[in-house]
């Protein structure tokens, strides 16, 4: 699941909704 790396790497909540937008 990249998305939990993702918020493991402390990435904003803004940069992980764009990122899920994408997926």
């Amino acid at each position: 699941m990249p998305t939990v790396l993702l918020v493991r790497h402390g990435r904003t909540t803004a940069n992980a909704s764009g990122v899920l937008a994408g997926w």
